[in-house]
């Protein structure tokens, strides 16, 4: 079995860029104001990006 390093795994996490925009009948679609607001995770009390408004 092969192993990665840690650091392998932590520049893929980085480089991860997560999908922020609403998800309406199956599309990606962004706010209808094109508005969107913070999202903090409370286990790191960090900003974990911005999410679509209505």
């Amino acid at each position: 079995m092969d192993f990665q390093h840690l650091n392998y795994w932590q520049e893929k996490a980085n480089s991860l860029q997560p999908e922020t925009r609403l998800f309406i009948n199956g599309e990606y679609c962004a706010a209808a104001d094109n508005s969107t607001f913070e999202t903090i995770d409370p286990a790191a009390q960090q900003n974990a990006g911005p999410r679509g408004a209505r």
